[in-house]
């Protein structure tokens, strides 16, 4: 149900990484001795892996931005008529 909540509006069903997925699972375990420690997240592949450069991050906020202004321009336009 986790992962059914948090894909709703995702624009694919693998917008999580599988790698993300466990680091997420690991760290919210019903048995708190069985989740993972700072330093397992610390070492963990999905938090050591690449990032997005400040330039990309920008461009993805900026089409984001787009698609939400867009869609507010349409909502507008059907109240008015």
């Amino acid at each position: 149900m986790f992962w059914k909540y948090h894909l709703k509006g995702k624009p694919s069903p693998n917008f999580f990484s599988d790698e993300f997925r466990n680091l997420i699972q690991s760290m919210l375990l019903y048995n708190p001795e069985e989740r993972l420690t700072i330093d397992q997240i610390k070492n963990h592949e999905w938090f050591n892996g690449t990032t997005s450069t400040h330039a990309e991050i920008m461009d993805e906020f900026l089409r984001r931005k787009a698609v939400n202004d867009d869609e507010a321009e349409r909502e507008k336009a059907i109240k008015r008529q």
